[in-house]
């Protein structure tokens, strides 16, 4: 039996989705690990047009002397067309009532405190919000998102989230995606707001086969893919793991891969 490994540091456990309806994973076939937490920061406001700069650091102030915040914590981000003003940086904790992922009591605070700040009467950030810190991936691994992928279908295998042991799941994906092109394969990633998705293989209306009851399966193409890793492609793995869920008729089972339609974006999350 082969099975695909990579390293990014710790061990990711097996037990990793707390209060979900499985039977946990049949073992982990890539070894995945955290090199580092995500981090949030709370995007406060944009200005744009004539005299951005000036603006946003006007607000900026009124940020910085709210009682309660820091004012070394105000970022004040400018670019050529607009400037944007930060505040903070975070890390999600697990939470003791559901196990999940939420933001510190220290981020609600602040967001609060942001959220009330008031210029001559008018609350100027009401639309503060959380915003995912990233500088995004390399010029290497960019060129493999899947909004560069020209053929029609391709063969989603993996689901990367972030979970109270694991938090580098766009990093795992990416990663993911990079071993497999080195092993010859072409393979994609896709980056959504709470997931990260990697696919492999492309394929055309050709490996899309109808059967005689009407319905549609994978043609032969994608079959001997599939074959090539047994273990990897026939299932659509969870953070490098064979989970098996409750199905609607009861049965306990690992979800197949799945060939799906490739979707372009104007841009990735």
């Amino acid at each position: 039996m082969r099975t695909r490994k990579f390293e990014l540091g710790l061990l990711l456990t097996a037990c990793f989705v707390a209060g979900c309806e499985s039977s946990g994973g049949t073992g982990g076939l890539l070894d995945l690990g955290q090199s580092g937490a995500e981090k949030w920061t709370i995007w406060c406001q944009r200005t744009e047009g004539v005299d951005h700069r000036v603006r946003a650091n006007l607000l900026a102030d009124q940020l910085r002397q709210m009682p309660g915040l820091k004012p070394d914590k105000v970022r004040v981000v400018e670019g050529a067309d607009g400037t944007t003003i930060y505040y903070g940086q975070y890390v999600k904790v697990q939470s003791p009532e559901t196990g999940r992922l939420v933001f510190p009591r220290e981020y609600l605070e602040d967001l609060a405190m942001i959220q009330r700040t008031t210029y001559r009467g008018t609350p100027i950030f009401r639309f503060a919000k959380p915003e995912l810190m990233e500088a995004g991936p390399s010029a290497e691994v960019a060129q493999w998102d899947l909004n560069h992928c020209k053929a029609k279908y391709t063969l989603q295998v993996g689901i990367f989230y972030n979970t109270p042991t694991f938090q580098s799941r766009k990093q795992a994906a990416e990663e993911y995606v990079k071993q497999l092109r080195q092993d010859g394969f072409a393979a994609y990633f896709r980056h959504e707001e709470a997931r990260s998705f990697v696919f492999v293989g492309e394929f055309d209306d050709s490996d899309v086969v109808q059967t005689a009851d009407g319905s549609f399966k994978s043609g032969p193409r994608v079959e001997r893919l599939i074959r090539q890793r047994e273990e990897e492609f026939r299932y659509l793995l969870e953070n490098g793991y064979r989970i098996r869920r409750k199905m609607p008729d009861g049965q306990m089972m690992v979800a197949p891969s799945m060939l799906v339609p490739v979707r372009h974006e104007a841009a990735n999350r």
